[in-house]
């Protein structure tokens, strides 16, 4: 696969060095706190920056895992999420319970649910005298990666990972100003639930700052006789919103996805007009007799790829590596080091690459370590496999235009740029690949660990300066 020709000008590393140093001396920092590398696919580097070094990838990383899924899943693979029912059914009742059974879709969302539910109306049942269980067990129990930096975060990126997950295992808080000074601001909650409860605190202010600080708080389980299942969690909403300030939106994740699952099926039920007698959901292993009363398969790999890769999104990356490991085993309990195993096989075998360290899919670790040159690697391999390429590319964020990159890259007009970005304390990087007007493609990676000594720059001054000698090159170097 080549775009143009692939043959650069003697000249074109010393180009490239130019820019290089002179965008790295407009932000004052030392090129030691550098790795980059630069060149045409299927070529060796045109130009290299401490491209040996170990360095912190941070959401590089997902390049890899990306790369890894669409070669052992292939694009079109679906995971399915199916509600099945013991007991039996007469005229419109159930006499048993339903279980809804986790595929390890990622991307199970609310109208991913209506439309199981949906086709949960055309068995007939509308009503359930037993309860809704929820069967998690593709995965296993252990809900956070060890692996991840921030272990105990409540954000939406850092959520927990299930099986049986719903909305990015995540609850969006929206906040507005009340009707007039001095009233309470108005908080609501989206997806609305009886498992979360609401503190609201928010003073109305006609004028000022507004200053808000959203929590989420883990409350105890309180069984009682009507509703089994009091509040697991609380959102603590405090501080002061302006009178003209517009909505403000806030997502924190959701310590128990799968009750979080089963909950929000009892919820669609309800508003479909079907009545499950027993208020309670809880965890339990589908019976090896129950039968299938309705199912839903979840977008195939090569969209669930796009939306990791386009927002640089964590569940998925881990959810993906947990299918692979229980796909490749066909066993229960799937765990991210079993998957793990399987993407570093792809390294290996795949790409030649041997020496780093990966202990997390989603680059959310303090312990990956990739050599800007192995990257580099990594997206040659990429460039020439027809079976990963076009359905990677085209999930990179777009530069000016979608995903990470909206909001980057303003110099690049007449360019194209499609490349993952890369971000933790610390850590700044971008990886991907460009074209000049001349048709030529260009490959990069360009990777940021902070120094012993570094003199302290904001994240957006790295970022720029990294945008713009990838700019600069591609006007540039040719």
């Amino acid at each position: 696969m080549t775009y143009g020709s692939s043959k650069a000008p003697p000249s074109s590393s010393l180009q490239i060095k130019k820019i290089v140093q002179q965008e790295l001396q407009r932000i004052g920092l030392s090129q030691d706190s550098f790795g980059i590398v630069f060149g045409v696919p299927g070529s060796s580097p045109l130009y290299v920056l401490n491209e040996n070094q170990l360095l912190k990838p941070a959401s590089l990383t997902k390049l890899v895992s990306a790369a890894a899924f669409l070669h052992y899943f292939g694009p079109e693979k679906k995971f399915v999420t199916t509600i099945k029912a013991t007991g039996f059914q007469k005229d419109s009742i159930l006499y048993g319970d339903l279980y809804l059974v986790g595929g390890g879709d990622p991307a199970f969302v609310s109208e991913s649910l209506w439309n199981l539910v949906n086709n949960f109306l055309r068995s007939g049942i509308k009503e359930v005298r037993g309860q809704i269980y929820v069967d998690d067990s593709r995965f296993d129990n252990q809900l956070v990666d060890g692996g991840r930096q921030f272990t105990f975060n409540d954000r939406a990126y850092s959520a927990p990972v299930s099986a049986m997950s719903f909305n990015w295992s995540s609850i969006n808080v929206y906040v507005r100003p009340g009707n007039k000074k001095g009233t309470l601001g108005q908080v609501y909650l989206d997806p609305e639930t009886e498992l979360v409860k609401l503190k609201n605190k928010v003073k109305t202010v006609a004028k000022g700052p507004t200053r808000l600080m959203v929590q989420r708080q883990p409350t105890k389980q309180i069984l009682s006789k009507n509703f089994l299942f009091k509040p697991l969690e609380t959102i603590s909403v405090e501080g002061q919103i302006a009178l003209k300030e517009p909505e403000k939106v806030y997502y924190k994740n959701i310590r128990y996805p799968a009750l979080w699952a089963g909950e929000q099926l009892y919820q669609f039920l309800k508003r479909r007009g079907i009545f499950v007698k027993k208020r309670k959901v809880s965890k339990k292993r589908v019976p090896e007799n129950s039968w299938l009363v309705s199912q839903w398969e979840g977008q195939s790999v090569a969209l669930l790829v796009r939306g990791m890769l386009k927002f640089s999104n964590n569940l998925i990356a881990e959810a993906l590596t947990k299918n692979l490991a229980y796909e490749k085993n066909k066993k229960a309990g799937a765990s991210l080091r079993a998957g793990l195993q399987w993407i570093r096989r792809y390294l290996k075998d795949r790409c030649g690459i041997k020496n780093f360290k990966m202990d997390s899919p989603s680059g959310l670790s303090k312990v990956n370590r990739f050599r800007p040159i192995d990257l580099f690697k990594l997206l040659s391999v990429i460039y020439s496999d027809f079976e990963v390429f076009p359905d990677l590319v085209s999930s990179l964020p777009l530069a000016g235009r979608d995903g990470t990159l909206k909001k980057r890259f303003s110099g690049a007009k007449g360019l194209v740029i499609r490349a993952k970005t890369g971000l933790l304390n610390g850590v700044v990087g971008v990886a991907g690949f460009g074209q000049g007007r001349n048709g030529r493609i260009t490959q990069f990676v360009l990777l940021y660990n902070k120094r012993k000594g570094d003199r302290p720059v904001a994240v957006f001054k790295l970022q720029r300066a990294m945008d713009k000698i990838i700019t600069r090159v591609l006007r540039e170097w040719w």
